[in-house]
């Protein structure tokens, strides 16, 4: 296991540092002690303490097989009067560009080419919980280096020293936080823990590889470029004016719970009662004509839920997919169906007709957001014929048709 980080780091742009040769064989003496990984994130928590703002450029990048958008950010954080952190960010997630800030009270994201502007205002400011899930609607999670911001920041039960490594010069320390061990706040995804290199000189992470797989093959690498402390770092706007002619929303889509931090869930993780293997939730929700649908009326056939919103991005690249599936597999045995949360059903009816997806649509899907345990959006829940839950994913990934549409056919094949 050890062998394939190393490799996939090495991918990333990481110059590591061969381990030592032993003293015999070197003909010197032999070499100092092995860091204790407690100390690093000791230090390291010492030094953030003495941090009230930094700026830094995001890249991020998937390794080890993860097929993900490159995403490159400006980002600034500072610390705000009431607790917690304010945050700003600009950048673009593949294609799609995003400016997202947040002044301690209120969460804004400008969307120029809608000409809409999304709010959110947190219950508890220090708690990035809620702003985890909002930062996600907004295509702007991942630049953002939470583990910093959180209430207890680069908190864990238990690390290793896995080696060194520099980061654009910087030598660093290589930590690796299991997941079972990573105590930070986040939205709902699964955790499978990071590996962080943290900065010899001044004790700061300059990059964290964040595992996105329960066997830690696949990262999500965020790198901090031109990292910057306090009168040194670059402020921003953070509380971000509503352009004239823009409508302006608000992104209160579920109540969240508090949730760990990590990488996006997979899709073979359990999650809650509505975990892989477990009876699906029952549920009754409405179309946009007003007649119930309930879960029992889809007995004997597979049944793909997509719980979604207009005014997030994922979930809209992932509707085409759906689309096709739905297309693929008319006349059979099988419901595609889209549960929005949050909005009306004239706002859906509208999105869906408007770029022609022809699905199923049923509204109030807040409603099932504690038996399905939904956390944030995209979510997709393949259920079974038996009623039992196939597969269940956060967030839309490139392989997920695919990964949907074999499971369909497996089912089918019964």
């Amino acid at each position: 296991m050890k062998t394939r980080w190393w490799l996939a780091v090495s991918i990333a742009g990481l110059t590591l540092s061969l381990p030592a040769l032993p003293a015999a064989a070197q003909g010197t003496t032999a070499p100092s002690p092995k860091p204790d990984a407690t100390k690093v994130l000791q230090d390291a928590r010492a030094a953030l303490a003495k941090v009230d703002a930094l700026s830094y450029d995001a890249v991020v990048t998937g390794s080890g097989g993860l097929d993900a958008p490159e995403v490159r950010a400006q980002v600034s954080m500072a610390k705000a009067e009431a607790g917690g952190w304010r945050v700003y960010t600009k950048g673009t997630s593949g294609t799609n560009p995003f400016e997202v800030a947040f002044d301690g009270v209120q969460a804004r994201s400008v969307k120029e080419a809608d000409k809409v502007v999304f709010e959110k205002s947190p219950k508890d400011p220090a708690d990035t919980t809620e702003l985890m899930v909002f930062f996600s609607g907004q295509s702007a999670k991942h630049p953002i280096a939470w583990e910093l911001i959180a209430r207890e920041p680069l908190k864990a039960v238990t690390s290793t020293i896995e080696g060194e490594a520099t980061v654009a010069g910087e030598a660093c320390h290589v930590v690796n936080i299991p997941g079972a061990a990573v105590v930070t706040e986040g939205a709902a995804d699964a955790d499978f823990g990071s590996t962080m290199l943290i900065s010899k000189r001044d004790h700061l992470p300059r990059r964290i590889a964040r595992k996105v797989s329960a066997t830690g093959e696949q990262l999500r690498i965020l790198t901090l470029e031109n990292f910057k402390t306090n009168s040194d770092s670059i402020g921003a706007a953070y509380s971000l004016q509503i352009p004239d002619g823009y409508a302006v929303k608000q992104a209160d889509v579920v109540k969240k719970k508090k949730a760990v931090g990590g990488g996006p869930r997979e899709a073979d993780q359990p999650a809650g009662g509505a975990g892989v293997g477990a009876a699906a939730p029952a549920f009754a929700l409405k179309d946009v004509k007003g007649k119930e649908h309930t879960l029992a009326d889809y007995k004997g056939k597979v049944v793909v839920l997509d719980f979604w919103a207009t005014w997030c991005p994922p979930c809209r690249d992932a509707m085409p997919g759906l689309q096709r599936l739905h297309t693929k597999f008319q006349g059979k045995d099988v419901a595609i169906l889209g549960i929005n949360v949050g909005e009306t059903a004239d706002e859906a009816a509208a999105y869906m007709k408007k770029n022609k997806f022809t699905y199923g649509l049923l509204v109030g899907g807040e409603k099932l957001a504690e038996p399905y345990q939904i956390r944030g959006i995209p979510v997709f829940v393949v259920i079974g014929k038996d009623g039992k839950v196939l597969w269940k994913a956060v967030g839309h990934g490139p392989s997920h048709e695919k990964d949907m549409a074999d499971i369909i056919e497996k089912e089918l094949a019964k």
